[in-house]
């Protein structure tokens, strides 16, 4: 008796965290690079498996499309917001729009830029579903094509051109309001497109240059410069004309660990692709569970929810009653 009592009493001293189980189950995660992504309404996640694509309806947790490609294939995709089409950046030279009703191709725009030598795309649905965009991205020295294309989505006729330097890595989003955002290297300006014609509808100067553009919410956010653990962002909301500065700690050295920021305050501990993770919640970060094995995360433009690939499937997160329940709380539709 008096070691059933020690027992339950460590027990509940000692708080243990089970892992949720997977709400997306897939197998054979832990042989490769995976990448998770939520479309810009938040209505489909894909992850891509290195080589294999997979697209689940989050309304209602069901698989939707598996595909299948060559190792390195696909460098760029995403599903429209009313999940009728992916979009597909391919290596090499090769954009895509399959139906994910019937599988059939609905475009291929690969003979516009089949005079490039090398390179892959990114591509990306406008928030308000009307038109996709395509731009040069890099698999490593090799040619890049450095022109970005729009297409409407009614009749897949192009509606913008715009010819540049080579686009950096997180310097061309959608903007919420279905704009496209662009921010160049070493230049302090923010450029507002119009997806017919892309010509510059609006010039935000920036006080300081901005590094990556994200969309959180309703709002764009460039992360301007890091001091140690602080970050400063520049943040802008439609018809702003000045970017709000806010700084803010991003990292903080929990249990021998760097701990980052994912969003409000919802924490994990550093890791590569593949390893234990641990996350944590609240202001002064504390732990409330760890994964077992994880790849990094998405969130969604909302900010609401947190997707990470596990060893058993995607576990989808909802962020804020992690952080308010003091534990790992899986997103249910």
């Amino acid at each position: 008796m008096k070691r059933l009592l020690l027992t339950l009493l460590t027990l509940i001293a000692v708080p243990v965290w089970a892992e949720p189980a997977a709400q997306l189950p897939a197998r054979g995660l832990e042989t490769s690079e995976n990448y998770v992504r939520f479309n810009a309404s938040e209505t489909y996640l894909t992850l891509d498996a290195w080589g294999e694509l997979r697209v689940w309806d989050l309304s209602t947790l069901r698989l939707v499309k598996h595909l299948k490609f060559h190792e390195g294939e696909v460098l760029g995709h995403d599903v429209s917001p009313d999940g009728r089409w992916m979009a597909l950046g391919l290596y090499p030279r090769r954009i895509q729009v399959l139906s994910l009703r019937d599988d059939k191709t609905v475009m291929d725009f690969s003979g516009e830029i089949s005079r490039q030598s090398g390179g892959s795309y990114q591509v990306a649905f406008s928030p308000d579903g009307k038109h996709l965009m395509a731009y040069g991205a890099s698999r490593g020295r090799e040619n890049v094509d450095p022109n970005m294309r729009v297409w409407r989505t009614s009749d897949w006729q192009r509606t913008g051109l715009a010819k540049s330097n080579r686009w950096a890595w997180g310097s061309v989003v959608w903007a919420p309001w279905s704009q496209v955002a662009t921010v160049r290297d070493n230049e302090r300006e923010l450029q507002l497109r119009d997806p017919v014609g892309l010509k510059v509808a609006q010039v935000v100067p920036l006080p300081e240059e901005g590094r990556s553009l994200q969309v959180l919410g309703d709002q764009l956010t460039l992360t301007v410069s890091s001091d140690d653990d602080n970050v400063v962002f520049q943040q802008l909301r439609r018809g702003e004309t000045i970017p709000r500065r806010e700084t803010r700690v991003e990292s903080v050295q929990r249990d021998d660990r760097t701990v980052s920021r994912l969003v409000g305050d919802l924490w994990l501990s550093a890791i590569g692709y593949g390893g234990p993770a641990t996350v944590y919640a609240g202001a002064e970060p504390r732990s409330v569970g760890t994964l077992e094995w994880a790849c990094p995360p998405d969130v969604s433009p909302s900010g609401k929810l947190v997707a990470l690939a596990t060893k058993k499937g995607v576990l989808i997160l909802d962020a804020e009653k992690t952080v308010s329940e003091g534990k790992l709380v899986p997103y249910r539709p």
